[in-house]
């Protein structure tokens, strides 16, 4: 469907406006290109522009032949025509609001142009437009199609004198509600982004089918959303508020990017189906991402504060809603939808720091476990509390994507000039990364550029008081005499792998330690076949990795036949772009916010009769506004 906003550059101001029925409310997609370009942070001490070129946007479409060329006055090496949109921070985001829309903020699909594209124009009856994902101007792959990584740099320079920075986008203050999608409904979320870096503060989202899901940074970067988020959690919420509805399935999907939660609150509104739960992970994840991090966040009413807190006490007002005050919230986390014939399923988890403030608000992981269903906490799911327990489990579980040469190629880079050794958050030992989190870090971390001092009270069994390095193990492939893969932690029998020195990027299973390209998995799901049977280890016999591997099979040949089905059905959708916005709402506090919320739910008629009785509107801050300007506004809604 039309999106709301199409934005091919982020280095401009979006404030109060409001998206109605559409496919998607803000959709950011810049014109990256993969032919001679870097990565947007290479691995190793080489500039991003080293060897770079244009490959994060510039001018594209029908204008980039105008710009290049020296008579316009610009040419190729004018700043104009080597803007790097990928690279760049969103100027300001604040007060935006999407309503009934598929999607609500979308940041992947990658374009190839930004003029219109036909089918063809010599068919009887003349020009049809294109269809489906096959016009430039339509979105392309659906995950991962390229990465928003925001840079601080000085865009006047010529790019190969640029130095580059990692910084973070902050939205604030944004709003969606009732965002569901009646077609490819597993990719209506409220915010979907690849890479990205984004803090968001004080948002609301209201009856969204899913809240939060997000593709790791692909950079290759140590960059997080916020000061106190891991390396590798590229999405950060504060002070934010997660209302359930008739359409909510969860409000965060466990997947590849990590999601950190910090002093938020939800709370379910009537009508919420029997199937929705805080975190689910997505539909047949294997557990390889990163998790979930909650800090000083759990249901609306558990924390003292939120009766007087400017972001929380307005909603503790809404009738019918279930929080903290009126009965304990349950379903924190349903694992139901993983690929559990996967290895990694020890990944997928929800970290709280604080046990999401009820009981005796110790440190508590909700981990998946196939045998086991915790009624109080999730479904399929089992409970550790306690800071040695949880430390336990988080050294023996370390993260896919985040900061140090432990974890391959990814989380090597932080800013040109910067050693790796004074990026925020690295580690030379993945067992070790939860040191980063709370309680184990000082009350107060550390400023950006300085290495996180992590004083453990209880450190887990058999804690290593020196970096070991990555595990390596010798590749498969005689071809590969002196070379090796490494991994942080040997991978398990059922997932072989070997040196193969054909590997390209993009190859089905290369690069499967992520460090090495020529890595390869193998002997399972849809990977090739090993050169060699793959050595046998203790404990797991031959014919319980046939068993896997056909399960592994199984599951992906599924997974094939729907993404085929959906991309037929996508396939008849014409996709065209509008920029339907309603004129500006004129007030701009929380009073009139949560005003506009309490009408999404129905609870407050749009009438002047209800400004008079001002019954249910929320007073923790004092409106200026009459009940006339209120009666104006209110077709808004």
């Amino acid at each position: 469907g039309p999106s709301g906003f199409w934005i091919t550059n982020p280095d401009n101001s979006f404030s109060m406006n409001h998206v109605v029925g559409v496919g998607t409310g803000y959709w950011f997609t810049f014109p990256v290109s993969s032919i001679g370009a870097c990565g947007l942070a290479p691995v190793g001490p080489a500039s991003c522009s080293s060897d770079q070129l244009r490959g994060a946007g510039g001018v594209f479409g029908p204008s980039r032949p105008y710009f290049d060329d020296l008579a316009s006055g610009f040419g190729p090496d004018h700043w104009w025509t080597n803007q790097e949109q990928a690279r760049t921070p969103v100027r300001l985001f604040r007060g935006n609001v999407v309503s009934g829309s598929h999607r609500g903020i979308y940041v992947d699909g990658r374009v190839f142009s930004s003029s219109d594209a036909f089918l063809s124009k010599d068919l009887p009856g003349g020009s049809i437009p294109c269809f489906g994902d096959g016009c430039p101007t339509c979105s392309g792959p659906l995950e991962g199609s390229f990465t928003w990584a925001p840079m601080t740099f000085n865009k006047s320079l010529h790019p190969r004198d640029r130095q580059y920075r990692y910084t973070a986008n902050l939205f604030e203050d944004f709003y969606a509600a009732h965002i569901l999608g009646y077609t490819q409904l597993d990719e209506s979320r409220g915010l979907w982004v690849s890479g990205g870096v984004i803090l968001f503060r004080g948002a609301v989202f209201l009856d969204t089918r899913v809240v939060a899901a997000a593709f790791m940074d692909l950079t290759g970067g140590c960059a997080r959303a916020s000061q106190e988020a891991p390396p590798g959690f590229t999405v950060a919420f504060e002070d934010s508020l997660f209302l359930s509805g008739p359409s909510s399935d969860a409000f965060f999907e466990i997947y590849d990017a990590g999601l950190y939660v910090a002093r938020s609150r939800w709370a379910t509104t009537p009508g919420t189906g029997a199937q929705f739960f805080v975190a689910k992970p997505k539909v047949a994840f294997g557990g390889n991402g990163n998790p979930i991090y909650f800090h000083e966040s759990g249901p609306l009413g558990v924390f003292a504060q939120d009766s007087h807190s400017e972001y929380f006490q307005w909603a503790l007002e809404l009738p019918g809603v279930v929080n903290g005050t009126s009965g304990p919230l349950l379903n924190i986390a349903n694992f139901e939808p993983l690929a559990w014939q996967s290895p990694y399923i020890r990944g997928s988890y929800v970290y709280s720091t604080d046990m999401f403030g009820i009981g005796s608000r110790e440190p508590c992981i909700i981990a998946a476990d196939h045998a086991s269903s915790n009624p109080e906490w999730g479904k399929m799911a089992i409970l550790v509390s306690g800071q040695k327990a949880c430390a336990s489990y988080l050294y023996e579980t370390p993260l896919r994507f985040s900061c140090g040469a432990a974890f391959g190629g990814y989380g090597l880079w932080c800013g040109d000039g910067v050693p790796l050794s004074q990026c925020p958050g690295v580690v030379n030992d993945a067992r070790l990364w939860y040191q980063g989190l709370h309680p184990w870090i000082d009350a107060h971390p550390p400023s950006v550029g300085s290495q996180p001092q992590a004083t453990t009270a209880a450190e887990p069994p058999s804690t290593p008081q020196a970096a070991e390095a990555p595990a390596k193990v010798t590749p498969l492939s005689s071809s590969a005499a002196g070379f090796e893969c490494s991994f942080p932690v040997p991978p398990p029998v059922s997932t072989p792998f070997f040196w193969d020195i054909t590997c390209r990027r993009g190859d089905l299973g290369c690069n499967a330690d992520g460090q090495h390209m020529e890595c390869r998995w193998c002997n399972f799901g849809l990977f090739p076949s090993c050169p060699s049977p793959p050595p046998a280890a203790g404990g797991d016999s031959e014919d319980d990795d046939d068993k896997v591997s056909e399960a592994v099979r199984e599951v992906m040949w599924g997974c094939v036949g729907l993404l085929t089905c959906g991309a037929f059905c996508w396939a008849l959708q014409v996709r065209r772009r509008s920029r339907k916005v309603a004129p500006e709402v004129a007030v701009n506090s929380r009073s009139w916010r949560s005003w506009r919320l309490l009408s999404e739910l129905q609870v407050v008629p749009s009438s002047a009769a209800s400004c008079q009785a001002r019954a249910v509107v929320p007073r923790e801050e004092k409106s200026t506004q009459t009940c006339a300007e209120i009666e104006r506004v209110a077709p808004l809604v």
